[in-house]
């Protein structure tokens, strides 16, 4: 069954208060975005006909062919991937593949030992190809941006990485530093359609 999403929408007052209190838990905890919802009402703009709730990601640098996607609903002030660490969530709240705006957010987690889909997500290389398959077609990106950000950085750059107003954009992000108990930070990787020019 389809799940509604707000794709193209300008985020909410209530959503960027989530994405401001944004936590990333690693091992076998869930990923919460910690947070207090309202029931503000938003309308849901219809999303491009080409568009494509992502099924598969590929990225072959790192060896990732074909990871399965399923979406992710919020419930509560949790938003929770997959509990298999080798699938990746796709937040349905986020843009869809091949959307016209907003940004398509991908997560999944990652496990002390190693053996997750994202475990060497922060090795990816600006300009390295991603691909997101769907029942539509296949969307190559191009990666443009590799960071390791501490809660209190992606607190602070949550509004503005994760909005859904303005150009369309892939989002992926994991833990990253295991400090032996727990996960610290976590790996955001931004990259955009590909063809699309490249801001100086």
């Amino acid at each position: 069954m389809r799940l509604l999403s707000h794709r193209g929408a300008r985020l909410p007052t209530w959503l960027l208060m989530v994405l401001g209190a944004l936590v990333l838990v690693g091992g076998p905890s869930a990923i919460v975005w910690a947070g207090y919802l309202s029931s503000t009402a938003v309308a849901v703009p219809a999303a491009p006909a080409a568009s494509t709730d992502p099924l598969h990601l590929t990225i072959d640098s790192l060896g990732i062919r074909n990871a399965q996607v399923l979406p992710m609903a919020m419930e509560g002030a949790a938003l929770n991937p997959p509990d298999n660490p080798r699938m990746v969530g796709w937040w349905n709240h986020s843009a869809d593949a091949g959307a016209d705006r907003g940004t398509t957010l991908l997560t999944s987690h990652k496990v002390e030992g190693g053996n997750g889909v994202f475990e060497h997500l922060v090795q990816v290389q600006p300009g390295a190809e991603i691909m997101i398959h769907g029942e539509t077609g296949s969307f190559t990106y191009v990666v443009r941006d590799v960071r390791v950000l501490h809660k209190d950085q992606l607190a602070a750059e949550a509004p503005q990485l994760f909005s859904q107003d303005g150009p369309h954009r892939l989002v992926l992000v994991t833990c990253e530093d295991w400090d032996g108990h727990g996960f610290t930070a976590n790996s955001v990787v931004v990259a955009t359609p590909k063809g699309d020019p490249v801001a100086n």
